[in-house]
């Protein structure tokens, strides 16, 4: 115990030396950039600020930065081609893996180790397509699915659970009246077609799907210490009506499974049970709109989401047959090598023609893997965890799963639902022993301390 402890304590000072380090770069390089950059340098010193403000408070970065993890435009600094999300994510991501609360539970040590082989299993492909953009994917995935579980496990350990997921649902729920507003509009002039908003920001049908479908599950399942209350059913129908609205259907079939496998598990209240009814028609109407479109045989059919849809299938096979084993590299289509530019949608065809069948190998083990790890823990935070997983491995198979938000809110989700679920439970080996809970964080910095009685501890 001595030696490990020893170790945490170097890893933690060793992170504080490096943070300081990186600060006092930036703050060289902002003195001679101010003239030329202005803006990045005021971003810059704000990034220096929330780091040294994370000495204290490792959750601080993480949680704060939640509203910017649900934007998908680019940020727009400079030759920098990111996303504000994937931005946000990766500014996040430093303090978090230096400072967040150790050890990690052994639910996310499996889920990094499933994540690490995953990426392991790309390394094939890198070596054997050697050019920038593959390189850059690579990080970029890593980011999106391990530095996101890094990142929410943060919040919730700290005992921010409850409050990040209600920031999540009411940055969601905003979303969501914006696309109703404008869906309304849009019906008033006779156009019932799939709502695309442009305003604020452009947000496209299967974004708004993904979001929608997404923050559904939590939701639906209401995890403790939400700060909705009564209102959550209010904030579940809207999501669940902005998602109705963006016809998103890939959305509406990623929820409708995980609804239902989430709804068969034990601990699921029976009418919370009855909702998943709901995925019935829903699920009927998206399978009649597929069948309807490949079966349209006007000269613009071809066009169509399905029909379309089907012909990236065949082209992403035949760039696949180019390299069956180690693919052709990540983000080929950015590449001149190909005349077909686009991003296949589908995991599986993605994973297939950038990284061959290792890298599919690869996705399997860490997509099964994923499903058995979160399918474990039957609380409440586990189902949030288990659903958001299968919700967004079903949607991937349908459209594109490795972009911005889509991929990486659902695994910030599952990370602030392992580290909440730790902290839940820290709180209840303490109360078993001293029969009076901690203070319990109210998610705005204050908290109140509860007397339980022992064999009440052991109940929960």
């Amino acid at each position: 115990m001595a030696a490990h402890s020893i170790v945490r304590r170097l890893l933690r000072w060793g992170g504080v030396v490096l943070m300081a380090a990186t600060a006092l770069a930036l703050l060289l390089g902002a003195g001679q950039q101010i003239p030329h950059r202005p803006l990045l340098v005021v971003i810059g010193a704000a990034t220096v600020l929330l780091f040294a403000l994370s000495l204290t408070e490792p959750a601080l970065v993480p949680t704060a930065f939640l509203p910017l993890y649900l934007i998908s435009t680019r940020a727009g600094l400079g030759g920098i081609d990111l996303s504000v999300s994937d931005l946000a994510l990766f500014v996040a991501f430093w303090p978090a893996a230096l400072l967040a609360p150790r050890p990690f539970s052994p639910a996310l040590r499996t889920l990094l180790w499933l994540s690490a082989t995953y990426q392991a299993c790309l390394l094939f492909t890198l070596i054997q397509n050697p050019y920038r953009a593959n390189y850059i994917e690579w990080a970029h995935e890593w980011l999106l699915i391990s530095g996101a579980l890094v990142v929410g496990w943060t919040i919730g350990r700290r005992g921010y659970a409850g409050l990040g997921l209600s920031i999540l649902l009411a940055c969601a729920s905003v979303l969501a009246v914006i696309t109703i507003v404008t869906g309304l509009r849009q019906y008033a002039g006779g156009d019932f077609a799939a709502v695309y908003v442009t305003s604020p920001m452009p947000m496209h049908k299967n974004f708004i799907g993904g979001i929608m479908g997404v923050c559904a599950i939590v939701a639906w399942l209401r995890p403790p210490q939400l700060k909705f209350g009564r209102f959550t059913p209010v904030v579940l129908v809207l999501l669940l009506a902005a998602l109705a609205m963006s016809q998103s259907r890939q959305a509406i079939v990623g929820l409708a499974v995980a609804m239902a496998v989430v709804a068969v598990r034990r601990g699921v209240k029976h009418p919370r049970r009855v909702l998943t009814l709901a995925a019935i028609p829903a699920l009927g109407f998206t399978a009649l709109t597929v069948r309807d479109q490949l079966g349209e045989t006007s000269a613009s059919a071809r066009f169509n989401s399905a029909n379309q849809r089907v012909s990236w299938f065949a082209d992403t096979l035949d760039i696949w047959a180019h390299q069956p084993f180690f693919g052709v590299g990540l983000r080929w289509w950015y590449t001149d090598r190909f005349a077909n530019r686009f991003q296949p949608p589908n995991a599986l065809l993605e994973v297939g023609s950038s990284a061959g069948l290792v890298g599919v190998l690869g996705f399997v083990i860490w997509a099964i893997g994923s499903v058995v790890v979160t399918s474990r823990d039957r609380s409440v935070y586990g189902m949030i965890a288990f659903g958001v997983v299968v919700d967004r491995l079903v949607q991937g198979q349908l459209d594109i799963f490795w972009v911005a938000v889509a991929a990486s809110l659902p695994f910030i989700i599952l990370g602030i639902c392992l580290g909440g679920r730790a902290a839940e439970l820290d709180r209840a080996t303490e109360v078993s022993h001293t029969g009076t809970a901690p203070a319990i964080d109210n998610g705005f910095g204050g908290g109140h301390r509860v007397s339980v009685s022992t064999a009440e501890a052991g109940a929960r």
